[in-house]
């Protein structure tokens, strides 16, 4: 535990993380984070939307849910509220990636992401 990744009012680990943005030309299913040996995935948030009525899902790249799927507008934006702190946020099982699925309409907006190490 260092200082700069300590938060004391809430006795929690921050840690790294990164963005990726994501435009699908098309729904279907494009890799937020790839599969990594040994280490654990992190969705920490994700803004953008639908350019259709459709639904947005995030699994694991072995096809488990870590977000349900949620319906959405065409156009209407679809928070999935940024977390900072790992413990707190949805996770991929240990050496799967994440991935985004959506069914009736592209998403286009970006995600925020760790692995913890």
């Amino acid at each position: 535990m260092t200082a700069e990744n300590f938060n004391p009012h809430s006795n929690a680990l921050m840690c790294s993380m990164d963005t990726i943005n994501i435009a699908q030309a098309a729904a279907g299913t494009t890799e937020i984070v790839a599969k990594q040996a040994g280490l654990t995935p992190a969705l920490h948030g994700m803004v953008g939307s639908l350019d259709a009525t459709g639904t947005i899902e995030i699994q694991d790249k072995d096809g488990t849910t870590v977000v349900p799927a949620i319906a959405a507008a065409a156009n209407a934006p679809i928070p999935i509220p940024l977390c900072p702190y790992r413990a707190m946020c949805k996770k991929a099982g240990e050496g799967l990636g994440l991935q985004v699925v959506t069914v009736g309409g592209a998403f286009v907006g970006y995600a925020v992401w760790s692995v913890d190490k």
